[in-house]
């Protein structure tokens, strides 16, 4: 996977803020999901996905290419994950402790 560091900061500073104030992650994870968040929104990017609207269907082909394309370790891609469950909100609509598809998926 090459230098972890390596797009850290192009996640939002709004989510790295939200994961050291709140402490929903171990600090030594912080630049982790900072990173796999990171990846996301470079994925949706190229692939001309809109990042700013919930769009359950790119965080399905990105989680899927991470284990087919990327070739990441299972811990990786349950990292990959979870950091992408913080930062993704839930789509317009949706009933309180209603779970997604792509949350489904993963159960």
């Amino acid at each position: 996977m090459g230098n972890m560091a390596l797009g850290q900061n192009d996640a939002p500073p709004e989510f790295q803020k939200y994961l050291w104030e709140k402490k929903r992650v171990p600090a030594k994870n912080e630049p982790f999901f900072a990173y796999w968040v990171s990846r996301f929104l470079e994925y949706a990017r190229r692939h001309e996905r809109p990042v700013l609207e919930y769009q359950e269907s790119t965080i399905l082909e990105f989680m899927n290419f991470l284990e087919s394309g990327y070739r990441v370790l299972d811990w990786q891609y349950r990292q990959a994950t979870d950091a992408i469950k913080l930062y993704s909100p839930k789509p317009p609509g949706s009933a309180p402790g209603e779970r997604t598809k792509w949350e489904r998926s993963l159960a």
